[in-house]
């Protein structure tokens, strides 16, 4: 594993300074009335939102918790109705808002992953050509983490033994080929690393095997971590995003202090194409309105996650890059050619 492109790195490094023109915190004035479309018509009935993960979960939860606020800046206080349809790492519900009309009323609400990602293992019918970006609520990111009581204190530490022992770490991922094996294959292309990986499926099935002993270490969303990591069960090593959620220690370096790669990821609500106009900018600059409540700013933190808008020309620029990031890693790790 121990390769390097010139090419691979001078992408993401470039990509990595379009990201950071793309994306902004939470900012806005939500001191006006909701938008309107020109009847002044629409909502005139809920909302369904597809989530293409389970219940629970934390691209349900964001959607939620979206949902249940947005509604004060929407006319009639419209109803965001959660539809889960869980499948092919968010695929299933991609697919089925891709084929919906555009009146405003089918929407979906994803992690970039399954517009980013899944399309280069040509698992899906669509390309994120065929969405219209709505709004981004909230970024996230992936934790490397390993059990407390693990020799490494800190990521340096850890980096120098792997390093010395090539082949010899495991670490689990809830999925082959995943975004945190992406993640963690593009570390392992800057540094020279020789990682083992061992997919799950699932988080919860990644984080008992670590806690029983059966791999070194676990690369899941920041969600899924940062609790074990409060509670002392977990120590986390690295975040490979940006902006670190709430409870995570202070002490633990983001890939961009580290001077590699980050991995940020945005959640947010999406149409078909077909998507009428002003039924978006109604709806994103009700999400805009959304982003600047303490509610909505506050029960995101809870979650572990990091408010943050976009717009609907900010993501189109985010996930084309996030897009030929992808795509770049995972050619580079010989994702692609695996089944």
């Amino acid at each position: 594993m121990k390769r390097r492109h010139g090419h691979f790195w001078f992408i993401l490094t470039l990509i990595a300074v379009l990201v950071g023109c793309g994306n902004s915190n939470v900012s806005g004035s939500p001191d006006g009335e909701s938008p309107q479309t020109e009847d002044g018509a629409f909502p005139e009935k809920p909302i369904t939102v597809f989530v293409g993960f389970p219940a629970g979960g934390s691209t349900d939860l964001a959607a939620r918790t979206a949902a249940e606020v947005v509604k004060k800046y929407v006319p009639n206080g419209a109803e965001f109705v959660i539809e889960n349809k869980p499948g092919g790492g968010g695929a299933v519900a991609a697919t089925d808002v891709v084929n919906a009309t555009g009146d405003g009323y089918t929407l979906g609400f994803s992690p970039f992953g399954p517009f980013t990602l899944t399309p280069h293992y040509g698992n899906t019918t669509y390309s994120y050509d065929d969405i219209i970006p709505i709004a981004q609520t909230v970024t996230s990111s992936y934790i490397f983490a390993v059990k407390a009581d693990a020799p490494w204190q800190t990521f340096e530490e850890w980096l120098d033994h792997v390093q010395e022992q090539p082949g010899s770490f495991t670490y689990g991922t809830p999925g082959a080929r995943s975004g945190p094996q992406v993640a963690m294959e593009a570390l392992s292309l800057e540094t020279g690393m020789d990682l083992s990986t061992v997919p799950f499926e699932g988080n919860a099935p990644a984080k008992t095997a670590l806690l029983g002993g059966h791999v070194d270490g676990i690369v899941l969303s920041a969600s899924d971590i940062v609790p074990s990591v409060e509670n002392g069960e977990l120590r986390a090593l690295l975040y490979f995003g940006k902006e670190k959620p709430q409870g995570l220690p202070d002490d633990v370096p983001t890939a961009d202090e580290m001077g590699f790669v980050s991995f940020d990821f945005g959640f947010f609500f999406f149409g078909p194409k077909e998507l009428d106009v002003t039924v978006r900018d109604q709806l994103s600059e009700a999400f805009e309105q959304a982003m600047n409540d303490p509610e909505l700013i506050e029960a995101y933190e809870k979650l572990y996650l990091v408010p943050s808008y976009a717009s609907p020309d900010e993501l189109t620029t985010l996930i084309e890059a996030e897009y030929v990031t992808n795509e770049e890693i995972v050619k580079a790790a010989g994702l692609d050619q695996e089944e």
